[in-house]
């Protein structure tokens, strides 16, 4: 199972020991992780790394939002997209 890690921002060190702990556990089940992280903190660049991990075949993407409002709508669509594929 492929899963996404998106924090809200590459260098903070909060979620770079989040992701340590993403890692340990995909390992427990077998899983991997793709972490992709934006340079800057906006909704716009997470949108962009929540389409670049769909495109990768991640199923699963756990997140924090810079802009909840702002990202919903891509994620959203990413669903509905997949569903119609027969991807979910």
């Amino acid at each position: 199972m492929k899963i996404g890690w998106l924090p809200k921002l590459d260098t903070d060190p909060y979620f770079q020991v989040a992701g340590d702990g993403a890692l340990e556990a995909a390992k427990e089940i077998g899983g991997e992780i793709v972490r992709l992280a934006p340079s800057q903190a906006t909704a716009e660049a997470q949108v962009e790394i929540v389409n670049n991990l769909v495109s990768q075949g991640v199923k699963i993407i756990a997140l924090s939002s810079n802009d909840a409002n702002a990202i919903a709508p891509a994620l959203k669509a990413r669903g509905k997209a997949g569903r119609q594929n027969g991807h979910f």
